[in-house]
Order: structure tokens, then C-alpha cells, then sequence
């Protein structure tokens, strides 16, 4: 439940997000390990004004802020968050505050030619990078991923981007005038060779 002034309460209704993850990914001890689903706030005019907001929006976080605010288990933090499933939150809250449809003008790379275009939002298809076809892609005991290189044969341990990563490479990038270099993205997710 939830007050508000006046004495008056309501209960914030919810709705459990699938977890592109299944929770798999997260270490023991972590509150998503395991967890397939997110229980996540419908959001309301407080994170709205948390999106519009200027100065959270020019310090660029805006969105964090709006997420941290409708996940329901407050012991879940979005740095540690997989970007995997933090887009999965972001795509839950846009289509149950403003509904599925996204319309956008997209222009073609090619010709420069300028299109409307209507995404459905509700029409995706997870994928799981531990359910793959591939037999030199292995999970080890901690969540992350070893493949053998396939011209060197040199063994690689890499691991999938959580939220802290994701503020680095952006504070990187503004540093960096735009401009991250492949190693320096290489090094974010790369956790070990041979």
C-alpha cells in the first residue's frame, strides 16, 4: 500500500517482467538469481516527472532513476542489473504507460530517404544466450560464457554487461568526444584469455 497526503492509500498495481536472464546469470546470494521474472510498479506521475525531469535528463540519468523507482524489490539495484534485462524493463514500462505501439521516423543508411514507422513493442522474441545452437560457446559455474577462438584456439572467458558497465562505457564515451575504442569495449566484457 501506498500513502499519500490526506491519510488516503492504494495499492500500487504490478507486473511480473520476464527476465531475458531467467535469472541464471546472477551469482548465489544475488536477489534475481534463479529468478525468472521481475515484479515492476506500473508507473504513475511520479516517474513520469522523473522522465522529464531537465536535470536528471542532461546528467543522463532519467531513465535509471524511473526504473529504480518501479522495481518493487528495493534490495535490487540497476548497476548490477544485466543490460539484457534492464532493456527488458524499459520496454515492460514504455508499453504499459503509453501502450505497444512506437512510432518513429526511421531513415534508410542508403539513401537518406525519410519513413514513419510504427514498431509493436509486444512483438519480440527473447533470446538466450545459454540456449544456443553453438558448441564452442560453454557457461562455467559463475555466470559467465568460455569459447575457443576459432583460428588461434585460444580459450576466452567473457561475461555479459551489467548497468555499471554500461555507465562506464557512456562516461567513457562523453570523455572520449563520442569516440570508445574496440579495446576499450573488449576490456568491459572480457574477463579472461587462455
Amino acid at each position: 500500500a501506498v500513502s499519500v497526503p490526506g491519510g488516503l492509500h492504494f495499492v500500487a498495481p504490478t507486473e511480473l517482467v520476464e527476465l531475458p536472464s531467467k535469472g541464471l546469470l546472477y551469482p548465489e546470494g544475488h536477489p534475481l538469481h534463479n529468478q525468472e521474472e521481475i515484479e515492476i510498479k506500473l508507473m504513475t506521475a511520479k516517474e513520469e516527472d522523473i522522465l522529464v525531469n531537465k536535470s536528471l535528463l542532461k546528467k543522463g540519468v532519467a531513465l535509471d532513476r524511473m526504473l529504480q523507482s518501479i522495481i518493487v524489490n528495493k534490495k535490487i539495484k540497476l548497476d548490477d542489473l544485466l543490460v539484457s534485462d534492464k532493456n527488458a524493463l524499459i520496454i515492460a514500462a514504455r508499453i504499459s504507460a503509453y501502450g505497444a505501439d512506437y512510432n518513429a521516423q526511421v531513415t534508410c543508411p542508403n539513401c537518406g530517404v525519410v519513413s514513419d514507422y510504427s514498431f509493436d513493442l509486444e512483438e519480440k522474441e527473447l533470446k538466450y544466450l545459454y540456449e544456443h545452437d553453438r558448441d564452442d560457446i560453454r557457461n562455467n559455474e559463475n555466470g559467465n560464457f568460455l569459447v575457443t577462438l576459432p583460428k588461434t584456439k585460444v580459450e576466452v572467458e567473457f561475461r555479459l554487461l551489467r548497468g555499471v558497465d554500461e555507465k562506464a562505457l557512456i562516461q567513457k564515451n562523453k570523455k572520449n568526444k563520442g569516440v570508445i575504442s574496440l579495446t576499450d569495449q573488449f576490456k568491459t566484457f572480457i574477463v579472461s584469455v587462455n
